[in-house]
């Protein structure tokens, strides 16, 4: 992953979020499809009860905010998830080929 997709969209440059806007790419979009909240602190997670669908995944405050250990669920494929983490995973914009990490060009959506 490219580091810009790390940053929610709220800390983009003027000339990211231009190029953005260009691409027809808004605020939604961008924090969802691309950065999946991951440029959120905690506390913005649970604002927007994102927290919900990453509890499910196994993540907390500890290991979002303060360096704790990353869950199991992040060395998972997608098949290894529960049908509970998939439906979770999926409110925060994944789908198998995004959270396999498969590149774009090869998707088979």
């Amino acid at each position: 992953a490219n580091e810009i997709e790390t940053w929610s969209y709220h800390d983009l440059y003027d000339n990211e979020l231009a190029g953005l806007e260009g691409l027809g790419i808004d605020g939604e979009m961008w924090d969802c499809h691309i950065n999946h909240y991951g440029g959120y602190w905690w506390e913005d997670i649970e604002l927007h009860g994102y927290d919900q669908y990453y509890g499910v995944l196994g993540w907390d405050i500890s290991s979002w905010d303060l360096g704790g250990q990353q869950p199991d669920t992040e060395d998972f494929y997608w098949d290894d998830l529960t049908p509970e983490q998939q439906a979770a995973a999926t409110q925060l914009c994944y789908h198998r080929d995004s959270w396999n990490m498969v590149p774009l060009a090869q998707w088979g959506v």
